[in-house]
């Protein structure tokens, strides 16, 4: 069995989904833990928790729509490839870019760190940089994978 358009490429492409999606809320519940541990109500984190599951919705269905797409100008090898060398690409950005966000942000003033909507849009546009570069490594993979962009580029002399 083959994991093309069918069922079995829809259950795939469903658990990719969940991954990228998985992979873009997992920093913010870890905060929410750290925070609870450390004597923080939950709800000061909820809002973190909140952007990064906005976020990972939008993600989980580009991915979806991605890994479950019939594009017949690229093979099912290279479509899974694609996708799994972009899930390679996000899977640090998603922790790192918050994180360093989050560290520049507390060199703010004190007056712009105290707002609270800071943390939540500091937290959401560092996850959109890495859903970005993952739409990037993704788009980039396929593109070097499909057969059609090497005839046109040897066909141009490059």
């Amino acid at each position: 069995m083959t994991v093309g358009t069918g069922t079995a490429g829809a259950v795939a492409a469903g658990g990719y989904a969940a991954a990228v999606g998985g992979l873009l809320v997992a920093p913010a519940l870890v905060v929410s833990s750290a925070g609870d541990r450390g004597g923080v109500s939950g709800a000061g984190t909820a809002d973190v928790v909140a952007v990064s599951a906005a976020v990972a919705g939008v993600a989980a269905v580009l991915a979806w729509r991605r890994a479950y797409a019939d594009d017949a100008a690229l093979p099912l090898v290279g479509r899974w490839s694609a996708a799994l060398a972009a899930l390679g690409v996000l899977a640090p950005l998603a922790a790192a870019l918050p994180a360093l966000a989050l560290r520049t942000a507390a060199w703010l003033p004190a007056e712009a760190a105290t707002r609270p909507w800071t943390t939540p849009a500091v937290w959401g546009a560092s996850l959109g940089l890495a859903v970005l570069g993952w739409v990037g490594v993704h788009r980039a993979v396929r593109r070097w994978l499909t057969p059609a962009a090497h005839d046109r580029r040897s066909r141009a002399g490059r």
